[in-house]
C-alpha cells in the first residue's frame, strides 16, 4: 500500500543543502565521521531500517543548528523562530504565560525575564517533536542523489574498518567487515527501484522488466562490505547482472546518471 507523508518543507532544502556540503566536503574541523558509534548504532549496520543512518545524521544537524540558534540569537528572534516550527507542524506547546504558571515563575516578573529559560523549554520541544519530520523531509531529498549517498557511506566505512571483532562479535563477520545482510524486505527491493525508476544504477539499462524481461538483477553494496560498507539502505543500489559481477566486493562504485521526468 502506498504510504504519504504530509511535508512542510520548512527550511528544508537548506538542511539538506548544508548537509550535502558537510558530507561532500567533509572538512576536518567538522569531524563527521565521529558522528558514527556503532555501539548505539549497531543494528542499524546489520540490515536495513526506515529510519536510516542518514535520517540519524540529519536529525543531528538539525538539532545542533537549533541550539546553535537559540545560543546566538536574541532571545526574542529565537523565541519567533522556534514557534514558527511549531506552529507550522502543529505542534501544541505552552505560551509564555502558561509557561510561567506551569513552572511557578512568580507572575509579576518583567515581560521579558525569563524568557532565556522559555526559549530552552521551546528548543527541546522543537528538537523532540519536529526532528523526525525534518529529517524525514530532508532525507526524501538526499536520497535519489547516489553521489552523495557513496560519499556518506565511505565516512562511515572509515569508522567500520577500524571496528574488532572481539569488540563487535554480533555485528561483524572478521575485524572491520559488517555481515552481510542475508534477506532484503520488499519495501527495501521498492524504495531501489522506485527511486532509480526501474534502472541499474550504473548502466542504466531498463532492469524493471516493464520493458524488457531478460534482465537479472541484484541488490549492490555502493561501498562493498569487504571494504568497511554496511547493510543500510542509504548505502544501497540495484544494478544488472553484468554492471553487479563487473562491480564485485572490490570497487566503490555508482553513476551520477538519472532518468529524466521529461
Amino acid at each position: 500500500m502506498q504510504k504519504f507523508s504530509e511535508f512542510k518543507f520548512i527550511s528544508t532544502y537548506n538542511i539538506a543543502a548544508g548537509v550535502r556540503e558537510k558530507i561532500i566536503s567533509n572538512e576536518p574541523e567538522e569531524y563527521i565521521s565521529d558522528f558514527f558509534e556503532p555501539r548505539y548504532q549497531e543494528q542499524q549496520y546489520l540490515k536495513p531500517s526506515k529510519t536510516t543512518l542518514l535520517h540519524d545524521y540529519i536529525e543531528q544537524e538539525f538539532s545542533l543548528g537549533i541550539e546553535y540558534m537559540t545560543k546566538h540569537l536574541a532571545y526574542e528572534e529565537s523565541i519567533e523562530e522556534l514557534v514558527f516550527y511549531l506552529d507550522n507542524y502543529r505542534v501544541p506547546y505552552l505560551s509564555y504565560a502558561e509557561f510561567l504558571s506551569e513552572h511557578n515563575y512568580y507572575t509579576d516578573a518583567e515581560p521579558d525575564e525569563f524568557q532565556y529559560e522559555y526559549s530552552l523549554f521551546l528548543e527541546k520541544l522543537v528538537i523532540q517533536k519536529i526532528s523526525p519530520f525534518i529529517s524525514d523531509e530532508v532525507f526524501s531529498i538526499l536520497f535519489r542523489d547516489r553521489k552523495l549517498l557513496m560519499e556518506f557511506n565511505k565516512l562511515l566505512a572509515e569508522t567500520v574498518v577500524k571496528i574488532k571483532f572481539v569488540d563487535f562479535p554480533k555485528l561483524l563477520a572478521k575485524d572491520g567487515f559488517v555481515i552481510r545482510c542475508s534477506y532484503w524486505p520488499e519495501w527495501v527491493r521498492r524504495a531501489l527501484m522506485y527511486r532509480d525508476q526501474g534502472s541499474c544504477a550504473i548502466c542504466l539499462n531498463d532492469i524493471s522488466g516493464l520493458l524488457k524481461v531478460n534482465f537479472d538483477k541484484a541488490i549492490d553494496h555502493i561501498v562493498p562490505l569487504k571494504l568497511g560498507g554496511t547493510n543500510d539502505i542509504t548505502n544501497l543500489q540495484i544494478l544488472c547482472e553484468a554492471c553487479n559481477l563487473k562491480k564485485l566486493d572490490h570497487t566503490i562504485q555508482t553513476s551520477e546518471m538519472y532518468s529524466r521526468y521529461f
